[in-house]
């Protein structure tokens, strides 16, 4: 087992979740990189350093994080520290330019099922 305390940090693969887990990891923290898209935090966890590990975990989804809790239980046995940054701006995944998302930003552009994705993730899924 481990001696490092486990942090998890959701919404890992990028932006302030990626630095913050870089952060962990040079203090000695064992960094579970939290990601919808294993593939994305498994990526990400190699950029991070040796005591990143991906898993994945989709906060909007129950048996997501039903998983997620049952890895982390069977695999480190604690979890020390949780960071809950998963968020969007966007329910697309194609990269989208700064111009794209401050349009989107207004609400009278926003579908109605796109407000109901980043509600999701952004609001309820964090409860």
């Amino acid at each position: 087992m481990r001696e490092q305390p486990v942090v998890l940090v959701t919404g890992t693969n990028q932006g302030i979740g990626f630095q913050i887990a870089k952060d962990l990891v040079a203090q000695g923290f064992t960094v579970l990189v939290g990601s919808r898209n294993l593939a994305r935090g498994a990526a990400a966890a190699r950029d991070i350093g040796p005591n990143a590990v991906a898993i994945q975990l989709d906060v909007t989804d129950q048996a997501s994080v039903d998983a997620s809790a049952n890895r982390i239980r069977a695999e480190f046995n604690r979890l020390d520290v949780l960071i809950q940054n998963a968020a969007i701006a966007s329910a697309s995944d194609r990269e989208q330019t700064s111009q794209e998302l401050a349009d989107f930003g207004r609400p009278s552009v926003i579908p109605l099922d796109e407000i109901r994705t980043i509600w999701d993730t952004n609001v309820f899924g964090v409860g």
